[in-house]
Order: C-alpha cells, then sequence, then structure tokens
C-alpha cells in the first residue's frame, strides 16, 4: 500500500483524496498529471470502489497499458485484484458497447471496424458513384473527403463549415461533398461496418437514444477518470458528461496549454468550459481542484517576493486597460493576431513580447489564401515550411510593431510540434525599426537546382508575385516577405542549454544553439534562411541508399537542423554537397 502523504505533493494528495464530485486538474508537461491519476485509481481500490465501478479513458492504448502496469508495481497487488475492465481509449470503451447494443442502430453484433486503408476504398466507390472525374476538373481526392467528413463529425459542424475554415477553394462544391457523405454512411450501413469515428459517434448516439442503455452505464461508472482532457472532442466530452451523469464523479486532468490532437477536431474549449460544463457536478462539494490554482491571492511568486495577482478578463481589454508590462505572453488557441497589437502596445522598452501560435497550417503553405488575409505574406509546401512559416509569423509582429515605433527583434523562436513559439525584445528606436524592416524579402527555392537564396526584388508574373529570379527560372518556388535575420539570440541558448531541464528539453535547446552557432559563423550569407533535407537530395540523385546522416554532416560540415528529421545547414554550395553525396 503506498504512502500517499510521503509519495505526493500536497496538491497532488489533494487531488487523489478528493471526496465526491467534479474535479478539474491543470498543470503542464512533468508535473506529474498521469502519476496524480494512477494513484487516484489505487485509492478508490483501497476505499472499496470495485474496478468496474471505474471508467478511466486515456487516448492511446499504450498510455492505458502503461497505467495498468504501473497501478500494479505501485501497489503490490496480485494483477486480478487491481485490473480495470474499463481502462483504455475512447475507441475501445466504444466499441466494448457497441459490439453489445449495435442493433438498436441498425446494425449486427458482430459489425466490422474499417481501417484507414478499407475507408478509403468504400470512398472511392461513393466518388465514383458520385460521378466524380478528378482529371477533368479540380475535386479532393477520397483522403481528404475523408479527412473533411471525420472533422464534420468530431467538431459537430457543418461541411459547409469545414470547408470554410479548412478548404475555402473547395467551398463551391460543399453540396456535392455533402451527398459523397451520405453514400459514405449508407455504404458502410448495407456493409454493417464502422469507421472509427461512427465508434464515437454511434456511441453518442446510442446513450441519446437509449435511456436504459444509459442509465445501465452512467449508473456502473461510479467514477469517471479521463486523461489528456484537453485532447477531447465535442463528441467525446458529451459522452463523458452522459457517463457522469448518475453519480457526478469525474476528475479529469490535461494541460490547458497544449493539444495534439487538432486535427482530429480536439477542442481546447472543453477544458476550459469545464468548470461551466460541470457547474452542477462542482456545486455539489463546492470545489475545484487544480495542480495549477485559476485563482491566487496574496501568493509569492516562486524565488521572489512579488505578489501574484489574477485576473479573469478579456484580455485585450485588460491590457488596453493598464500602462506598461516589462513581460507579456500569449499563448491563445489557434491564431495569436487578436492581442498582438494591444500587446505590442503596452510592451515597455527593452521588454520581451512571447507570442504562441497554433494554426500551422495557415503559415505551412496549406491554405495559402488564409496565409496571405491573416499574415500577409504567402509561404511555401515543401520540407522548409515551418521554418518559412515561422518567419512569416515574426514578420507579421514586426510590422505592426513599426506602427508604435517598437523594433521588436527575436531571440529565441523555434517551432515544435503543433505550435510556434517566438520570444522577441523591444527595441523602442526608429532606426531600429528601419533597420528590422530591411530584412524583410523573399525567399527562392529552385528545386530543380536543390538551391535557395533571398532577394529583395518582386514582379508580377501570371497573376502571381514572384521575383526577379524566377523570371529567369519558371521552376522557382517563392515565400514571403518573411524575416530573414537570425532566429535565436547565442548567448541565450548557451545559457538556457546549461540550465537544469527535462532530458528532451536539454537536447532540444542544445541543437537549437548549434544552429545560433553555426549562423554567427557564416553570418551575411543567404544559408541562414533556408537549408538542406538529406532525403530530397538522395531523390534528387536518384541514389538506392541513402548515407548514414552524422558521417555526412561530417563531410559536409554541416550541422543539424530542428526544423526536419533530415535536415542540416552547411557553407558549402549545394554542388559541392551534392558532388560528395554522388561520390560518398
Amino acid at each position: 500500500m503506498p504512502n500517499y502523504k510521503q509519495e505526493l505533493n500536497t496538491e497532488q494528495y489533494n487531488v487523489v483524496t478528493h471526496g465526491e464530485g467534479a474535479c478539474l486538474v491543470l498543470a503542464g508537461a512533468g508535473s506529474g498529471k498521469t502519476r496524480t491519476i494512477i494513484y487516484r485509481v489505487m485509492y478508490l481500490l483501497e476505499q472499496g470502489v470495485r474496478p468496474e465501478e471505474i471508467l478511466l479513458v486515456t487516448f492511446t492504448n499504450k498510455a492505458a497499458r502503461e497505467m495498468m502496469e504501473r497501478i500494479v508495481e505501485t501497489s503490490r497487488r496480485g494483477v486480478s485484484t487491481t485490473r480495470l475492465p474499463w481502462a483504455g481509449t475512447f475507441h475501445h470503451i466504444a466499441f466494448r458497447i457497441l459490439k453489445q447494443y449495435a442493433p438498436l442502430l441498425g446494425y449486427k453484433n458482430n459489425f466490422t471496424i474499417l481501417d484507414s486503408d478499407d475507408s478509403r476504398d468504400v470512398m472511392k466507390l461513393c466518388l465514383k458513384q458520385e460521378g466524380v472525374d478528378r482529371k477533368a476538373r479540380r475535386f479532393p481526392s477520397a483522403r481528404v473527403v475523408l479527412s473533411i467528413i471525420s472533422f464534420a463529425r468530431n467538431s459537430e459542424r457543418t461541411i459547409e463549415d469545414v470547408l470554410d475554415e479548412k478548404y475555402p477553394n473547395w467551398l463551391d462544391i460543399a453540396d456535392v461533398i455533402g451527398r459523397i457523405a451520405e453514400e459514405y454512411r449508407k455504404r458502410k450501413l448495407s456493409a454493417n461496418a464502422m469507421d472509427f469515428d461512427d465508434l464515437l459517434v454511434n456511441l453518442y448516439v446510442l446513450l441519446l437514444k437509449s435511456e436504459n442503455v444509459r442509465k445501465k452505464f452512467a449508473t456502473q461508472f461510479r467514477y469517471v477518470l479521463v486523461d489528456e482532457y484537453q485532447d477531447t472532442n465535442k463528441i467525446q466530452a458529451s459522452i463523458v458528461k452522459l457517463f457522469a451523469s448518475v453519480h457526478k464523479n469525474i476528475l479529469v486532468v490535461g494541460d490547458d496549454a497544449q493539444s495534439i490532437y487538432s486535427f482530429r477536431a480536439a477542442h481546447i474549449g472543453n477544458i476550459l468550459e469545464f468548470e461551466k460544463d460541470f457547474k452542477e457536478l462542482a456545486a455539489v462539494n463546492g470545489v475545484s481542484l487544480d495542480l495549477v490554482p485559476k485563482e491566487t491571492k496574496g501568493q509569492k511568486l516562486e524565488g521572489s517576493d512579488l505578489d501574484i495577482k489574477v485576473f479573469e478578463k478579456d484580455a485585450e481589454l485588460f491590457l488596453l486597460d493598464n500602462r506598461h508590462f516589462d513581460y507579456i505572453d500569449i499563448d491563445p488557441f489557434g491564431s495569436p493576431n487578436p492581442f498582438l497589437a494591444s500587446s505590442i502596445a503596452r510592451l515597455t522598452r527593452g521588454g520581451v513580447l512571447a507570442i504562441t501560435a497554433t494554426d500551422t497550417a495557415a503559415f505551412t503553405g496549406t491554405y495559402k489564401s488564409v496565409t496571405r488575409r491573416k499574415y500577409w505574406s504567402s509561404s511555401m509546401y515543401n520540407y522548409m515550411k515551418h521554418n518559412v512559416g515561422l518567419r512569416i509569423l515574426i514578420r507579421k509582429v514586426q510590422l505592426l510593431g513599426a506602427q508604435f515605433d517598437k523594433a521588436l527583434i527575436p531571440i529565441l523562436s523555434y517551432h515544435k510540434g503543433h505550435y510556434y513559439r517566438v520570444f522577441f525584445v523591444n527595441k523602442n528606436t526608429k532606426t531600429a525599426c528601419d533597420q528590422v524592416l530591411k530584412q524583410h524579402k523573399y525567399f527562392l527555392y529552385d528545386k530543380k537546382g536543390i538551391d535557395f537564396k533571398v532577394s529583395y526584388d518582386t514582379v508580377w508574373i501570371d497573376g502571381d508575385r514572384r521575383t526577379e529570379e524566377a523570371k529567369v527560372r519558371p521552376g522557382v518556388q517563392v515565400a514571403g516577405p518573411l524575416w530573414s535575420g537570425e532566429l535565436c539570440n547565442l548567448d541565450l541558448l548557451r545559457m538556457i542549454s546549461h540550465k537544469d531541464m527535462f532530458e528532451l528539453e536539454k537536447e532540444f535547446f542544445e541543437g537549437l544553439e548549434r544552429e545560433a552557432e553555426f549562423e554567427e559563423r557564416n553570418i551575411g550569407t543567404d544559408r541562414k534562411v533556408g537549408f538542406y533535407d538529406m532525403h530530397i537530395l538522395a531523390s534528387y540523385l536518384k541514389l538506392k541508399e541513402v548515407p548514414k546522416f552524422d558521417e555526412f554532416l561530417a563531410k559536409v560540415k554541416g550541422v543539424r537542423c530542428s526544423f526536419s528529421r533530415m535536415g542540416f545547414y552547411s557553407k558549402l554550395s549545394s554542388c559541392d554537397i551534392l558532388e560528395i553525396l554522388k561520390n560518398y
């Protein structure tokens, strides 16, 4: 039996021993969220709660297995006494229930699950049925149509709304895609088959349609626990509410600062609106426990004598109502655009502005019209898309800063996972602003020559913005305008990389340090904008075998690039690099 008070900190202990009612746990990576939920399960079992009365939902089967292994190991109990029959992913839970009650929805109990390849094959038949000729006109592929339908179902939105936001070029064929979606549904039903989206949607429909089924499971599950709640979509959150509707004992843990399943319609609002959604549940005991408290009055900042004041107010109004700040951190869901002007206006001379953007599709050339509309630039969809996208974001912030005579210089900027992160320092002079604007250039990539450069000059060719170089070589791709200067301050990176931190973070920042050192050694060259990719080069030469990456880096005197797994910087020309690779 674990010693909870010795093995847990105060906040974790309060969550683990929490009584009845709703409990929201918000904490960042490495704070012990998973540890807390594991100890919560063990505590409930020790209080006499039967394993089948606990519903534990995770986002991966691996996470579920690891949790169970740690429960068994930590509790020192036999596997038979601690195994939770209702622990797994949303899809796993849905499959188990639907196997029992599928006939209520028009399916047989022995329905099959379509994998991605099966779904694509069925969709191709639907496209053919609709008479779609992809050669005759522009039309999304079967994979893209499936993605559109999936996003609409999981976000509980119409196909037209999804197209308007994510695929505006196809908005005119919304009715056609709607008919295809209906045909897809009918074919699955007639074949007694469900795809992965059907598992969730059909479970939700079943719980709404059948009061007996809903009461059975809501009564059985005395305690509902959900890990990584920030990654739930609207359908999943609705299912959780129904399961918790009888006993009203629900614990959700997550990080409101990150969500990695936005492509699956994950809705960060679920965790941000938890207290509102579960208002009645929280009122049972009048408490909502956070690992990171939402309100802190009279508390001290760790390692400082400064008082903490927390305000719940519209961020833009709050900024405009106050004078100046030395540090402003904007971390919204999606685009930071709504908060940029007010943040910059209230930033002091020498102050630091931190910006996060999670709408990476707008920066990477996926939705070109969105990039032009929101960020006043054009990107390109290739291996350098995240490097280019980050530089587009930096330029947008700098342009707004220039309006206030504030030169915003990036001192730490990077792409990681689903987001961009940039820290700017404010140099409050007109001269510095002019110097910043001079570094806004265009990025040229010549796929034929595997080369890149930067340019100021632009002309219009066939209705598209191009450079003089593109006039000579029509195959040249162009992105910009964008920031062409350094992405990180080397001194800052050296300081960060020598700090104690998680091993993965340390490794990441040490990589950024090596990149910055390379830039400093080769300052004044166009190499500081673009980089090379090993796979692209090998494909260009039609090599059957790619050399070992680290060995090749030594040959070209290069350094790894954080933007691409096989990306690297080198001061050698593309011709020299190709020659080395050819003769390797």
